[in-house]
């Protein structure tokens, strides 16, 4: 799990944080920000990570990834030359590409959520059993109907065959 530190917790800093708590891949360790009511700084309180004024309290060699999302060039600069040498720093501009992106992701997720429960509902409202069945000849997905039909429960995850 990688360990991050946030360097600024304004508007961007915020939207990261709040995209980032969503993933298990990293480990948010600090949120730094000179403001300690920058939306950020909240945020991280409310979900239990420290929070500092200043971020060289952080810049350990248990660090992996340092985000600065100030957007300022002497902040980037300082943090280049304090970092342990195995970090990497992500700047703002491509701190704000990846919580664009992260945001488009959970966009999309939403939506196929919401698409697939439409789908689930119409597929079992009818009183037709459905089953499908793949090339190979496995059944792979049956409605209630047809659940009851087999005498099989919707929820078996196995794969059923037929003898030909």
């Amino acid at each position: 799990m990688q360990r991050v530190l946030i360097v600024g917790a304004g508007q961007g800093g915020s939207a990261l944080l709040e995209t980032l708590l969503k993933t298990n891949m990293i480990q948010i360790i600090a949120i730094a920000d000179l403001d300690l009511g920058a939306p950020g700084m909240v945020e991280a309180k409310k979900s239990g990570i420290d929070t500092t004024t200043n971020w060289k309290e952080y810049i350990k060699d248990d660090i992996d990834i340092i985000i600065e999302t100030t957007g300022s060039s002497a902040v980037l600069k300082e943090l280049m030359e304090e970092k342990p040498e195995h970090a990497v720093i992500v700047p703002s501009s491509m701190a704000y590409v990846i919580s664009e992106l992260m945001a488009e992701k959970q966009q999309l997720i939403q939506i196929l959520k919401e698409q697939t429960y439409k789908h689930d509902r119409i597929f079992n409202a009818t009183n037709d059993g459905m089953i499908f069945i793949n090339m190979d000849e496995e059944v792979v997905l049956f409605n209630r109907s047809a659940a009851k039909m087999v005498g099989r429960s919707q929820k078996m995850r196995s794969v059923v065959t037929f003898e030909k």
